[in-house]
């Protein structure tokens, strides 16, 4: 939401629109932390990536946000099933496990045991 303040010029007849943007939420407004700024940016790249199927390069980029953000567990499922996609059933296990430890009640839970099982070999 936008406020408009109109002004009247005293030199001349013309009036002058001035035009102040004020946002009433001041949240855009804030400094955003730099770690913010690097998640949402590793965010757009992972979205690039997985938009052009280019598992290595989204590995790399998923590898980083876990680091970066090592509670948001739905980074650690993304980079198992990318390890998964990969061919490396060591590393997806450890990470689907480790997702399904923390939220084990997670709406994609079932898919998840069961892509661990697939990739268990049991």
């Amino acid at each position: 939401m936008y406020f408009f303040s109109f002004f009247a010029c005293t030199r001349c007849s013309h009036s002058l629109i001035v035009l102040s943007f004020v946002l009433v939420y001041s949240l855009y407004l804030q400094a955003c932390p730099p770690r913010d700024l690097l998640a949402r940016m590793l965010r757009n790249l992972k979205e690039i990536f997985r938009s052009q199927e280019d598992w290595p390069r989204m590995l790399q980029v998923l590898d980083r946000l876990v680091v970066l953000l090592p509670q948001t567990w739905s980074e650690r499922r993304d980079r198992g099933l990318v390890h998964a996609e990969l061919g490396h059933a060591h590393e997806a296990l450890q990470d689907l496990r480790c997702y399904l430890e923390a939220v084990p009640g997670g709406p994609d839970a079932v898919a998840l045991r069961n892509r661990v099982s697939e990739l268990s070999g049991l």
